[in-house]
């Protein structure tokens, strides 16, 4: 079953972003969902919670992709168009 299954890295920073893009948008009708991603954003962007960017993967990052992929959990990196090497 471990070829079956998509496996997906999101950073919190993607997900804040792709939550802020919706709000901005007006994308989201229900009033009940906008606020509780916009209280998702704003927990999330808060210094307490530890989110912040960054600009590089740590090293071990590569070995735990590259075990993932030989599993056959996932698909290469080359074939999703991804760089998941740290820099």
């Amino acid at each position: 079953m471990l070829g079956k299954i998509e496996i997906y890295h999101w950073s919190w920073m993607y997900i804040v972003t792709q939550a802020d893009l919706l709000v901005s948008k007006d994308d989201i009708e229900d009033e009940d969902q906008r606020f509780i991603l916009t209280e998702m954003i704003r927990f999330l962007t808060h210094q307490s919670t530890g989110v912040k960017s960054f600009d590089r993967m740590p090293k071990s990052w590569t070995d735990v992709v590259q075990k993932i992929v030989r599993r056959g959990a996932a698909r290469s990196p080359a074939r999703q168009g991804a760089q998941l090497r740290p820099r």
